[in-house]
C-alpha cells in the first residue's frame, strides 16, 4: 500500500509530461519518534497507539495539503511532498521536528507525555546532472540514513543529505553514501543540512570512530593545513 501510494505520486508527474530531470520536486521526509519502546514499555501499547494517532494528527498539521503522510510502520512515518526544492524541505523538516517537541500528548486519563522526533530528508530525483541514476526507493534509503544521523547524534533534530555538483563523480555514491557519508560531505561530494548544533558530533555508524565534530569557523582550508588527524565535515 506504502510502496503504491509513492509510485501514484511520482506517476502523476510523468502522467503530466515531466520527465525525469523535471522531477526535481519530490522530497522524502522520514521521521522516527524518539524514545518510542519505553512509552509502550512504561504506559502500555494502547498509551502507544494514542501517540501514534496523535503524531498523524501533528504531521498533517505542519505539512502542507499537496504533502502525502504515510505510517511506514512502527514509530516509523513517511512524507512524500512535491513542489518541494532542498530549502522547501528543510522548512518543512524543521516544523515538523518543532511541532512534535511543542505537541502535549494526551494518554488515556489525560495525563500529559512529551516526546520529541529524528527527522531525515532527501530529494528525487538525487543528482541533477544523472536524474535517472537514482531510483526513487534509493533516494528514500538515503533519507532514512540522514534521520539515522539525527537519531543517534542526540534525537529531536533534522538531516537532510542532498547531492553536489562533484556527487555524479563518484561511481558507488550510493554505496558511500550509505557507509560513508562523513567522508563524503567532507571532499564536498555531499551536502548536509541539519539542526544539531554546529559543536555537536554527528554520529554516522555505530563505531566511535565515525563520531565527527564540526567546531565553530572551521574551514576546508583549517583542516588541510592542520593535517589529516583533523579531517571533519563542514556543514550546509
Amino acid at each position: 500500500m506504502e510502496t503504491y501510494a509513492i509510485t501514484t505520486v511520482l506517476d502523476v508527474g510523468a502522467n503530466a509530461g515531466q520527465c525525469a530531470a523535471e522531477l526535481r520536486d519530490i522530497v522524502f521526509i522520514m521521521i522516527d519518534i524518539d524514545n518510542f519502546k519505553p512509552i509502550n514499555d512504561t504506559f502500555g501499547h494502547p498509551a502507544g497507539d494514542r501517540v501514534l494517532i496523535q503524531m498523524r494528527d501533528v504531521l498533517l498539521e505542519a505539512c502542507r495539503t499537496s504533502d502525502m503522510v504515510i505510517r511506514w510502520g512502527g514509530d516509523e512515518f513517511l512524507i512524500v511532498g512535491r513542489d518541494a526544492n532542498a530549502d522547501t524541505a528543510e522548512t518543512l523538516a524543521e516544523r515538523i521536528r518543532a511541532g512534535v517537541e511543542e505537541h502535549p500528548f494526551t494518554l488515556d486519563g489525560g495525563q500529559i507525555l512529551r516526546t520529541t522526533a529524528s527527522v531525515g530528508f532527501a530529494c528525487f530525483p538525487f543528482l541533477r546532472s544523472d536524474p535517472t541514476r537514482f531510483e526513487w526507493q534509493q533516494v528514500l534509503a538515503v533519507a532514512d540514513v540522514a534521520q539515522y544521523v539525527s537519531k543517534k547524534t542526540s534525537g529531536n533534530a533534522f538531516t537532510g543529505f542532498l547531492s553536489t555538483p562533484k556527487s555524479a563523480e563518484i561511481e558507488d555514491l550510493f554505496r558511500m553514501i550509505r557507509e560513508e557519508p562523513g567522508r563524503l560531505i567532507d571532499e564536498g561530494l555531499l551536502e548536509i543540512r541539519t539542526s544539531v548544533a554546529p559543536s555537536v558530533e554527528l554520529v554516522f555508524h555505530h563505531s566511535d570512530e565515525s563520531k565527527l565534530r564540526v567546531e565553530p569557523g572551521d574551514s576546508a582550508k583549517d583542516r588541510a593545513d592542520s593535517g589529516p588527524d583533523s579531517s571533519r565535515p563542514t556543514r550546509g
